[in-house]
């Protein structure tokens, strides 16, 4: 396993995953366009929603002067587009080798998707073979960058948060894991999101396993060294 930057992965007790951009591609992408595709279909072309931003506090802030009828039309419509649009998912191949490798490990993916968009995702795609706990937004839960969604992952798979490794591509993410208490991976998957709060950003999970290739691919990956080391000891 390559050092990055003196983090030993298995020294924790879990393992917690974002969903969209993290472990799989095309999601974010799918997400994206539907808003823009709705906002335009409503009268507003040219919007375009950062990913890992929840939906309602980005129309909120970008359409403040709006009544709830638009927020509700809005919300409605776009939900129809996700099922609508052809939504082309899979498993970063990175990522998928990086849960090969640890099948053993206690793992939960953490999203701010709704039920209804993780089950649109495990339509396309057998995300439970790697995963027996998904937590996911719910109106009772805060979205991140509240630390609620991690905190409520550890507790159901028995850890507690100092214990917890948090792999996360996004702003948002990135802040909750840190507030959750844990230890946090920020995966760069160039979409433009800072990520130098993380303790620890890297380019590809090959990093941590060492390998340049993905296993049985002639495909050669470039990877990176640790971009940025926060964690103190």
């Amino acid at each position: 396993m390559k050092d990055i930057g003196g983090l030993d992965i298995t020294a924790f007790d879990a393992f917690l995953f974002d969903l969209d951009g993290t472990l799989v591609d095309g999601s974010d992408k799918h997400f994206m366009r539907c808003v823009h595709e709705t906002a335009e279909e409503l009268g507003h072309p040219g919007v375009y929603i950062p990913p890992g931003t929840p939906l309602r506090r980005f129309l909120k802030e970008k359409f403040p002067e709006a009544d709830d009828e638009f927020f509700q039309k809005f919300l409605e419509r776009n939900k129809e587009k996700m099922f609508e649009i052809p939504r082309p998912v899979r498993f970063h191949d990175d990522a998928e080798v990086f849960l090969k490798k640890y099948t053993k490990m206690p793992k939960a993916i953490v999203t701010n998707c709704h039920d209804w968009e993780v089950a649109l995702t495990e339509r396309d795609l057998d995300i439970r073979q790697y995963f027996s706990v998904i937590i996911h937004k719910t109106p009772e839960v805060p979205s991140k960058p509240s630390p609620d969604l991690y905190l409520k992952a550890a507790e159901r798979l028995g850890a507690k948060p100092e214990e917890c490794l948090v792999f996360e591509d996004s702003v948002p993410g990135v802040a909750a894991g840190k507030a959750a208490g844990m230890t946090v991976v920020g995966i760069d998957r160039n979409m433009g999101q800072d990520l130098s709060r993380a303790d620890y950003v890297i380019d590809s999970f090959l990093v941590i396993l060492g390998e340049e290739r993905i296993p049985g691919e002639n495909k050669k990956y470039k990877v990176q060294n640790t971009k940025h080391k926060n964690r103190k000891k």
